[in-house]
Formats: structure tokens, sequence, C-alpha cells
């Protein structure tokens, strides 16, 4: 998923980690401007709510194990 926040932050939405279960998503910010929020219906991301973009070009693999999102 590229983001581009050349205007504002932008949020991601992960969806449930239940309705992830196996799937593999991966989050780019495509400029040097505000933040990509990423957060999920459901569950969490290496036990946090959230996780911030702030730099350019960072980005983020999410892997869900069915009830969780993790960093990979």
């Amino acid at each position: 998923i590229l983001v581009d926040t050349t205007s504002a932050n932008v949020g991601v939405m992960l969806p449930s980690a239940s309705l992830g279960d196996s799937k593999i998503y991966n989050v780019k910010k495509i400029n040097a401007f505000n933040t990509v929020i990423i957060n999920t219906a459901a569950g969490t991301i290496d036990g946090d709510n959230t996780r911030n973009l702030t730099s350019n070009y960072e980005s983020l693999t999410f892997h869900s194990d069915g009830t969780n999102w993790h960093i990979i």
C-alpha cells in the first residue's frame, strides 16, 4: 500500500487480524511530508494499537497470525 501524505496525515486501517489470517501487507510512505498512521480493526500490532511512519520511503510489513498483526 503506497501512501501519499503530501496534503495531510493519512490513516491506514488493517483489517481485523482474524479476517487477515496468514495475510501479509506492506505499507510504504512515499514522500517527506506528514505522517502515516496505521491501526487495525481488531487485534494489535506487535502489542500496540497503532504504528506511525514519519520518514520518506519508510515502510513496514505486517503479517497476521489470526489474532494479532506482527511486523516482519
